[in-house]
Formats: structure tokens, sequence, C-alpha cells
């Protein structure tokens, strides 16, 4: 004998933390979401603990290329706007609801873009003509932002931005066929263009009825659009 007696109290406490341990284990094993919230290894060791379900659900490179655009199409709006040294409050009816529909048909379509990008086949020559042909309607949107403070050239380059829009729509449609929201975008975009173009044509810098009647009806149908391609789901209940 060595004369050194174990310490059985510690034995039986391991032993007892070593079955709750194994049982507990069991139960882990049918909860997947205790998992989720393990950091990776490649994480931890850049100092980084993300969940990995935070992750999983972060945006995608073409995801996080689309708001980068639009964020930077919303600016070019706020600075186009500023331009034009004329108080606010003596700018014409025109002008703000030219920026209302603006914003609202932009908003549509990045929305309508992120979730084409969360959800399509990115791995094949299509997709990556369309992206090209997105990234071109992108930049012009930018553009046609920044003329908002000359309203005759605004008219023009929003609708140039829509028809580029347009141009990604069909190419879509022809690849995979046309589905009932792609009619009626091509449908609403073709007349947002005649409508824009021929008040591009008439010429009226600060605007009339007709004018305002027009952008009117261009933000109801915009408004419209939310609806018909379920772009919010909460809307419909």
């Amino acid at each position: 004998m060595s004369g050194i007696r174990p310490d059985l109290t510690k034995a039986s406490t391991v032993s007892r933390y070593s079955h709750s341990f194994a049982q507990n284990a069991n139960e882990w094993g049918a909860r997947p979401c205790l998992l989720d919230l393990v950091p990776s290894y490649s994480s931890v060791r850049r100092g980084i603990l993300w969940p990995r379900e935070t992750v999983r659900r972060s945006m995608n490179q073409f995801q996080g290329l689309n708001t980068t655009f639009f964020g930077g199409t919303i600016l070019a709006l706020i600075a186009g706007i500023f331009r034009d040294q004329t108080p606010l409050e003596q700018r014409p009816l025109s002008l703000w609801l030219l920026v209302a529909f603006f914003f609202l048909l932009r908003l549509k379509i990045f929305w309508d873009d992120q979730q084409y990008f969360g959800k399509t086949e990115t791995k094949n020559v299509h997709f990556k003509v369309g992206l090209i042909i997105g990234i071109i309607s992108w930049i012009v949107w930018v553009g046609a932002a920044w003329t908002v403070n000359d309203l005759r050239e605004a008219y023009f380059f929003i609708g140039l931005a829509i028809g580029v829009s347009m141009l990604w729509i069909i190419a879509d449609a022809l690849r995979k066929g046309a589905y009932r929201e792609q009619y009626f975008w091509i449908a609403t975009n073709t007349g947002f263009i005649l409508l824009l173009w021929g008040t591009y044509r008439r010429n009226k810098p600060v605007g009339d009825i007709a004018t305002w009647c027009f952008l009117g009806l261009a933000i109801t149908l915009v408004v419209v659009d939310f609806f018909i391609s379920k772009s919010v789901p909460e809307l419909e209940r």
C-alpha cells in the first residue's frame, strides 16, 4: 500500500457528472440550434465570435453588391436635389412627384433583386450575362438620380434607366420563360418610359395638370405593383 487514499467523494462526483453529461449530450444531439451557436474555428482565430446561424443568414455577394448600388443611388438622389440652390419650399410639385416615383420604383427594383439573388442559380453563363445588364442598369439609375435638379433631363434619364432594367427582365424571361409578374413589369415599365419621354418632349419645366396626373398615375402603379408582385408579404395580411 502506498498510503495514498483515493478521494471517493471526488470520484463519485466525477462519475455522476459524466453520467449527467452523457445524458445531456444525447439530448443536445436532438437540438441542432444549440450547435449553431458554436463559432467556427476560422472565426475564433480571427477573433470574431459569430454564431453559425448568423453567418448562414447573411447576404451573399450579389445581394451585397445590389445593396451598395441602391445606397449609392439614394445618396445621388439626395445630392441631385440639393444641386439646385432654390429653397425646397419653392420647388415645383412636379419635382416632388418625380422624386416620390423614383424612390418607390427604385426601392421596388432593389427589393425584387434581393429576393432574386437569394434563390437563383448563379453558376451559369445566363446569370452572368443578366448580372452585367443589371449592373449597367444600376449605374444608369445612379446617373438618373443625379439629374433630378433638372426635371427635363431627369425625365429622359429615368426613362432610360427603366429601359435598361427592362432588358434584364426580358433576358431572364427568354431564358426561363416569363411568369405572371414579369408580364406586368414589362407592361408597366413600357408605360413608364412612354410617360416620362412624352413629358420630356412636352418640355414643361415647372409642370402642369397633365404632368401631375401622369406622375400620380405612375406612383399609383408602383404601389399596386408591390401587391401584385407580392414583394412584401405583410401587405397581404
